[in-house]
């Protein structure tokens, strides 16, 4: 009889090197199923985080919307509203005027699309006035937006957006009850994320005008954008079109109805909102305050746009 001699191979198979080499794959397997576990965890903590965050600024907003207008018990003695009011309640509705403001626009969005199911935006847009002799100014608007924003494809995004620059040469004084003003816009990347700006430098011409008799007001802005430098992959050619009418009552109350349209000539498309909204101007102590609120629809929209919202508005005024 012949001795059967063991295959090495075998061996090797039951406690060998082979079978460290699969003990290692299996913790291997383990080890990436574990961390892909914790990662979608990772993810949904920070989604939430976010929402939480956004709720947190709506809710402060909310409440300075609010609680400021219900510290005017008193009128300043140093500002004579009975006597003023109508006249800054006209140069806050034509919008051009030797008057600088500083508005707090909160801004909640809603849609259906794939990418767009729920929106906030905080926009600050001081205007400054600086006089060029006894007929003209020039009138200075700034627009800085923080953003947030849900998808349901790509979860939740937070930080600022695009700056938009405008600087107008304007009549000082209606003439005829004709006021104007041309010059430029510019927009500037300033978007802390992709998704919230376009990732270029843009400018373009800017004009405004607007008609007043007793109390209403119509008037337009217009501004087209071309990008020239930057990063991002879609290029700039977007003309922006605001047309708007008030009327004005005693009091400092107004109601308007308002759109701001973009037409997107790259892609051949309309995004055109249409507001109805009210405003009162009231008192803070010496501090002139225009609060309102507006009610958006969005009667023609780019895919994946906002269908509806509110903006609640809070505007500083310092009358000359």
């Amino acid at each position: 009889m012949h001795a059967q001699i063991p295959n090495p191979l075998d061996t090797l198979t039951e406690s060998g090197p082979l079978s460290f080499v699969q003990g290692q794959s299996d913790y291997r397997i383990r080890t990436t199923m574990n961390r892909t576990g914790s990662n979608r965890q990772d993810s949904e903590r920070n989604t939430k985080c976010g929402a939480r965050r956004a709720v947190r600024l709506i809710l402060i907003l909310f409440l300075a919307t609010f609680a400021l207008p219900a510290m005017a018990q008193t009128l300043s003695p140093q500002f004579d509203l009975s006597r003023s009011k109508d006249e800054i309640v006209r140069k806050l509705n034509r919008r051009i005027s030797d008057m600088s403001t500083m508005p707090f626009n909160s801004s909640l969005v809603f849609g259906e699309g794939i990418e767009h199911t729920f929106g906030y935006t905080l926009n600050f847009e001081p205007v400054i006035s600086f006089p060029m002799g006894p007929d003209w100014l020039v009138l200075t608007r700034v627009e800085m937006p923080v953003v947030y924003k849900e998808q349901r494809s790509s979860g939740t995004s937070l930080g600022l957006g695009d700056t938009e620059v405008t600087l107008l040469f304007a009549s000082k004084e209606p003439r005829k009850g004709w006021s104007w003003g041309f010059g430029q816009f510019w927009v500037t990347p300033t978007a802390t994320r992709e998704d919230l700006g376009q990732s270029k430098w843009g400018a373009g011409p800017a004009t405004a005008i607007a008609h007043e008799d007793e109390n209403w007001t119509i008037g337009t802005r217009l501004n087209h954008v071309w990008s020239f430098a930057g990063p991002g992959s879609n290029s700039l050619n977007d003309t922006f079109i605001n047309p708007w009418i008030t009327r004005a009552w005693k009091g400092g109350v107004t109601l308007k109805l308002e759109s701001e349209s973009t037409y997107k000539w790259n892609a051949s498309e309309w995004d055109i909102p249409v507001e109805l909204g009210a405003s009162k101007l009231i008192m803070a102590g010496n501090q002139p305050l225009n609060i309102g609120g507006d009610v958006v629809y969005y009667a023609k929209r780019v895919p994946n746009a906002p269908t509806w919202g509110v903006r609640f508005t809070l505007n500083l005024v310092f009358p000359k």
